[in-house]
């Protein structure tokens, strides 16, 4: 019976729009995975939208979706991992704005 490995990169990703309507998204690779069993996903997005003043504002946008085996433990270190990650990286850029 033949191995099936299942390989899945790991990415982050976020955008910002100004006022304008302009879209600027970056995408970062954190890892890739190696599994020889079915991965389960998990995932988080987070939106904010700052008001800037003289009727202007900006919307930030960040997400990340990564695999995790589909057991319980996995499931929650996963997503406390995709959690941190995402609240980090919006404090960053809202902190910019």
């Amino acid at each position: 019976m033949p191995v099936i490995i299942e390989k899945t990169k790991v990415v982050g990703k976020s955008s910002i729009e100004d006022k304008n309507g302009s879209v600027v998204e970056s995408e970062e690779t954190l890892a890739t995975m190696v599994s020889n069993e079915q991965m389960a996903n998990v995932g988080i997005s987070l939106g904010y939208t700052k008001n800037l003043g003289n009727y202007e504002s900006a919307k930030v946008q960040v997400s990340i979706h990564l695999p995790s085996l589909p057991e319980t433990e996995s499931l929650n270190t996963a997503f406390a991992f995709a959690e941190k990650w995402a609240n980090d990286k919006m404090e960053e850029i809202v902190s910019q704005l």
